[in-house]
């Protein structure tokens, strides 16, 4: 009965120890995926952003 309880307890660490990895790397190829879809709208962003400033700069020097 030990054994098999043991053997029980066993599997069931198991099983949820293989889950929650599962869902780790899913979870983290979803982020990467949707980091590497957003990375170059991104730095778009970023760049129309820094354009947009140095205009506002220049017109509040003037």
């Amino acid at each position: 009965i030990l054994s098999r309880s043991k053997r029980l307890i066993l599997s069931e660490i198991l099983l949820y120890y293989t889950v929650s990895d599962i869902i780790i790397w899913s979870l983290s190829r979803i982020y990467f995926y949707v980091v590497k879809k957003f990375a170059s709208f991104n730095a778009i962003t970023e760049h129309l952003f820094g354009i947009a400033r140095l205009y506002l700069l220049k017109d509040i020097n003037i």
